[in-house]
């Protein structure tokens, strides 16, 4: 199914890709638990097409499980997480009704956690990107 859902979103085909994470995150919460970073990394793409299809409100929350699965579950010293509350970021100040407060306050504990790293990467530029960005916005 991973190669499926991979190819679809190429393909930009975002409401079918959903419907396949749909069935993907059913079949890996009873074979594999919500504990496997499969379901995870399904949260994250859904959320990431959801956002694609302008439903931000559904990317939020999907976004805020993916954060909350893996606070839950694993490791937040590990890069996953910072790099998923970026996202939770990004997608906050996204769509006609921001919270960019709030975008600014994940965007900052991603790159609090990300630093800690020492890798000066792609990521590291996007997190600080966002930072300055929502600093910008809400006059911080």
């Amino acid at each position: 199914m991973d190669t499926m859902v991979i190819k679809l979103y190429q393909k930009e085909n975002y409401q079918k890709c959903l419907e396949v994470l749909d069935k993907q995150q059913t079949l890996v919460s009873k074979l594999l638990g919500e504990q496997d970073t499969a379901y995870f990394q399904n949260l994250r793409l859904k959320a990431r097409c959801q956002y694609r299809l302008k439903d931000y409100q559904g990317a939020v929350k999907s976004a805020q499980d993916a954060v909350d699965n893996w606070k839950k579950y694993h490791d937040t010293e590990k890069r996953d997480y910072p790099l998923a509350l970026d996202n939770l970021a990004m997608y906050l100040s996204a769509g006609p009704t921001p919270d960019s407060i709030s975008a600014l306050k994940y965007a900052k504990e991603a790159l609090q956690r990300y630093e800690k790293y020492m890798v000066n990467d792609y990521d590291l530029a996007v997190i600080l990107l966002h930072v300055a960005e929502y600093s910008n916005v809400t006059g911080n």
